[in-house]
């Protein structure tokens, strides 16, 4: 049976290592840029092992399913744990199609002094005997110095509040791993959590805060984008901080941020980067999340393609039926089942984009106006005609479809506040009205 599992990892003092697997029959994810990339395992399994580090709390313990060795820059091994407990994807019964996509997470901790390392991951699926290994360095960096530091940046694919303990959550943030540091073009959010220490209280103090910088640099260290600075409070000598920074308008490729912070007490900064790619629009990912705002997002991308039942199953369902529901929606939609790219899934949410993009209407975004349904339905028209009217008359656009015959869409602005409604179309199924120009 073919499986998928997505696994998290921890090793801290300050080191992090987290793990994708995924079985050999999966095409790669692309990599993060050669900067910082996650580690790629040979063998019949393929799986990425990302690090990332911050300071461990006294008395930290957690456990993770695979074989896990630490060795020194020596060659001596340190740590060396090999567990078989059964994940959670081995204990529910699934079919084939479940199987494919389903994901664990897990972590493992493990304590380290400040120096260098190298990690050596192994997976090994129990059924097939299939085994893939990863090795990748594991550097730990001393936060306790006394001056001024920032943990590693850990990239998530999503970041919501908790009040709940777990192993995943941290000061009160459940941080779900984006372990090949991957964003896609159609949710361009840049999820991120670090922790920042040896800060210098001052409360009678004015200055007692601390400003947050952030930069988006291309592959070759160029800055292509930076965000407002930010003064934050003090909270004590050290906090964490979570952000959900906007990648709009950056177009596709290797990329890292860089955070610098500085007290405003004393002015002493300090500084980490982290490399990411921003993909194409793919449609809709094997690693779907199950956060409230994801469901969201894939609700609004099927709604204007789903029967209303679909809509109705789908709203229905808990999380985790509905990440199924979605998987399943668009790999029935495939044109190619027998290659990587889901060509429909592309053309659609490339459509969405541009709508969102360039049809928005006031608060209301460009997929939910009645321009946008009609291009994400029928793509780009052939030709749009825009007519300015008089303030006694009332402006409308034309739109013409010439695939499969002549079809027209007319939409009106009907209060002249720039709001474009259909008021008539010649294309089976839309509203016809004839003689809506009664109304100009």
């Amino acid at each position: 049976m073919r499986r998928f599992f997505l696994s998290f990892m921890r090793c801290l003092f300050a080191a992090s290592a987290f793990c994708a697997v995924r079985s050999s029959w999966a095409d790669p994810p692309p990599t993060a840029p050669a900067q910082h990339p996650p580690s790629v395992s040979s063998g019949q399994i393929r799986f990425y092992t990302d690090t990332a580090g911050v300071r461990a709390p006294a008395g930290y313990t957690a456990t993770f399913t695979v074989e896990l060795c630490v060795q020194d820059a020596k060659g001596d091994t340190l740590h060396h744990r090999r567990l078989m407990k059964r994940t959670q994807a081995d204990s529910v019964s699934q079919g084939p199609a479940q199987a494919e996509t389903s994901a664990v997470l897990d972590l493992f901790s493990v304590t380290l002094k400040p120096g260098d390392y190298r990690l050596t991951v192994t997976v090994q699926d129990t059924v097939s005997g299939k085994k893939g290994v990863s090795q990748t360095g594991l550097p730990v960096t001393a936060f306790d110095q006394g001056h001024l530091a920032v943990s590693d940046l850990q990239i998530g694919s999503s970041i919501e509040d908790a009040n709940d303990q777990g192993k995943f959550v941290k000061n009160r943030k459940r941080v779900t791993p984006n372990v090949i540091r991957g964003v896609s073009s159609d949710h361009p959010a840049l999820y991120i959590y670090f922790e920042i220490y040896n800060l210098r209280p001052a409360p009678a103090s004015d200055a007692d805060s601390f400003s947050l910088f952030y930069a988006i640099l291309d592959s070759s260290g160029a800055e292509v984008k930076r965000y407002p600075a930010r003064r934050v409070r003090k909270p004590g000598a050290s906090c964490a901080k979570t952000e959900a920074l906007d990648l709009s308008g950056l177009p596709p490729g290797d990329y890292a941020l860089r955070v610098t912070v500085e007290d405003n007490l004393n002015g002493h900064r300090a500084r980490r980067e982290r490399g990411f790619r921003l993909l194409p629009i793919q449609g809709p990912s094997h690693l779907l999340s199950v956060d409230e705002e994801a469901l969201r997002r894939y609700y609004d991308g099927i709604k204007r393609l789903a029967t209303q039942k679909e809509l109705d199953t789908y709203r229905s369902l808990d999380p985790e039926g509905k990440r199924r529901f979605i998987l399943d929606f668009w790999k029935r939609r495939d044109p190619t089942p027998g290659t990587p790219a889901n060509e429909f899934a592309l053309e659609h949410f490339q459509r969405m984009s541009y709508a969102d993009a360039h049809l928005r209407e006031g608060r209301t975004k460009g997929s939910d106006t009645d321009r946008g349904r009609v291009y994400v339905l029928y793509g780009p028209p052939a030709e749009v005609e825009k007519h300015t009217t008089p303030l006694q008359s009332k402006s409308y656009e034309v739109w013409t479809y010439e695939r499969g015959g002549h079809y027209e869409f007319v939409f009106l602005d009907r209060r002249g506040a720039g709001a474009y409604e259909l008021v008539h179309s010649t294309m089976p199924g839309e509203r016809y009205d004839p003689m809506w120009q009664s109304e100009r």
